[in-house]
């Protein structure tokens, strides 16, 4: 038998500083049970990572469509079987979530654009404003991890 279970809490000293909750994770396995995977995206805490919370947010949910897409198209074709296709695919899946992420990031950008308080922020920090397409991922810096583990 085979549970996912995944939680998240505000740690200490972001309450003490009045931070925001930056981390997100999510747990889960097919109905038939033959994959599960966990994930764990941590916010960057440091100041110029604005939206860190929504990017790992936007990680978390890209990592979990993509992970379920990858899964259900190679789990029939590894059933018993010893061969790279695993760490192909693998590969592939992190190569599709960091590029799938890096547009949503861009689309929720370009839906809510900087308020004046992120703008004021962004020039004290010395960021050149408008900002570049290339530039707006670094707002939401995350960082992502995966567990993927198949029957």
């Amino acid at each position: 038998m085979l549970f996912t279970l995944s939680a998240r809490c505000q740690g200490s000293s972001h309450k003490k500083e009045n931070k925001p909750l930056q981390d997100y994770c999510a747990a889960t396995s097919d109905k038939l049970k033959t994959y599960a995977y966990a994930l764990v995206a941590d916010g960057h805490g440091e100041e110029k990572y604005i939206r860190s919370e929504k990017g790992a947010q936007i990680a978390v949910t890209v990592a979990t469509e993509c992970t379920n897409e990858i899964l259900k198209k190679i789990i029939p074709l590894i059933r018993g079987k010893k061969n790279d296709l695993i760490e192909k695919n693998l590969k592939l899946l992190c190569v599709k979530i960091s590029i799938k992420w890096k547009e949503t990031v861009i689309r929720d950008f370009n839906e809510n654009p900087l308020t004046s308080e992120e703008s004021e922020l962004c020039e004290n920090l010395k960021m050149n404003l408008p900002l570049q397409e290339e530039t707006i991922p670094s707002l939401y810096g995350t960082t992502l991890l995966e567990a993927v583990y198949t029957i």
